[in-house]
């Protein structure tokens, strides 16, 4: 029971440093491929246009797919919480 407590405890603790991580790189790694007022003309999502510049339009479809995925779970977690509301 310990081990279960302490694998949880690590794992949220790893996965918020991993997405802060990524938070904190993705502004200026994307100002080193793009300036800023072109970064600022892209349309939404524009790290999709900055990755696009650097890698390509493998890229820019990766980020889209990561976009779509991200706002599907946000959605089906929404639902998961709506539903269990009691009225």
């Amino acid at each position: 029971m310990r081990l279960a407590r302490w694998a949880g405890t690590w794992t949220c603790k790893v996965g918020y440093l991993v997405c802060l991580l990524q938070l904190v790189a993705g502004s200026p790694l994307s100002l080193g491929v793009i300036s800023q007022p072109e970064l600022g003309g892209l349309k939404n999502p524009s790290m999709a246009g900055a990755l696009e510049r650097a890698v390509g339009t493998t890229g820019a479809a990766l980020i889209s797919l990561a976009l779509i995925v991200s706002v599907g779970g946000g959605l089906l977690a929404h639902a998961l919480a709506a539903g269990r509301l009691s009225l």
